[in-house]
């Protein structure tokens, strides 16, 4: 695939700048490092073969290494994860803003599904006394 597109005789780094161009039809980027190129050719024009693991998340990739670096970063984002659905947050009051808009909770509900979701709270009823649930 990408080495039938590339020359082997190519050197590894070019002595202008850029001066590898991407051999594949009606694109015309020009690279300085054959490297860079071949990264170019394998995330812009090969066939995608990895998703990101993580519930919600549909990002894909053709490359391992930046699938690995994305699904770091996915992970440390997603602190938060929606107990009704597969969306996933870095903020607790995003959640909260999701529960109460996405499944139309109110926000007393919406903190007590956040607090069991944690383990904090229970049956005993107590909650934070905020009063007036509505949700407008």
């Amino acid at each position: 695939a990408i080495s039938a597109l590339l020359d082997g005789d190519s050197v590894q780094r070019s002595t202008t700048p850029k001066e590898f161009e991407c051999p594949a039809p009606d694109c015309q980027e020009r690279f300085a490092f054959k490297t860079d190129m071949e990264k170019h050719m394998r995330s812009a024009h090969v066939e995608i073969r990895f998703g990101c693991p993580n519930p919600g998340c549909e990002q894909q990739f053709s490359d391992t290494n930046e699938m690995r670096k994305h699904v770091q970063w996915c992970q440390q984002q997603a602190l938060f994860r929606c107990p009704r659905c597969p969306r996933s947050f870095s903020l607790r009051r995003t959640l909260s803003t999701h529960l109460t808009t996405a499944h139309e909770l109110s926000q007393a509900a919406a903190n007590a599904l956040l607090l069991s979701a944690i383990g904090i709270g229970g049956s005993d009823g107590g909650g934070s006394g905020g009063g007036g649930g509505g949700g407008g």
